[in-house]
């Protein structure tokens, strides 16, 4: 019963926030020609967001080689919690930028507020799991 009531959960927060998502700003074209993708809530740190994963994949990277060349096992470990911060961090910056973006928007213009919690809450969820 509780598997068919979060089934349930997940297919009203699936589809029950196209209305916010449809009126959200980065929904909104970005700049360049017609056509052109939505702008995103953290345009203004694409940059930052770029260079940041960059050095987290080579962070991996070296993880991987640490693990072919049987490096010590708590090396590795340590190796894996430094990347696992940092992606927390890349993620607390997204939330910030979703939250005072998109949220901020859709609670001001009084759309679908609800969804729009509902939604938040659900990847804050995600991320203390």
């Amino acid at each position: 019963m509780n598997k068919d009531r979060n089934k349930e959960e997940n297919n009203k927060k699936e589809n029950g926030n196209s209305q916010y998502r449809e009126s959200c700003p980065c929904r909104e074209p970005g700049p360049g020609s017609p056509g052109s993708s939505p702008k995103s809530s953290y345009q203004k740190d694409k940059k930052y967001l770029l260079d940041r994963l960059n050095r987290i994949e080579g962070q991996v990277r070296g993880l991987k080689k640490m693990v072919e060349n049987e490096r010590y096992c708590v090396e590795v470990l340590d190796q894996i919690a430094a990347a696992s911060a940092a992606l927390d961090s890349l993620a607390l910056v997204l939330f910030e930028n979703h939250t005072r973006g998109c949220v901020s928007h859709a609670i001001k213009s009084e759309e679908s507020e609800k969804e729009t919690i509902d939604e938040l809450m659900g990847v804050i969820q995600k991320f203390i799991r």
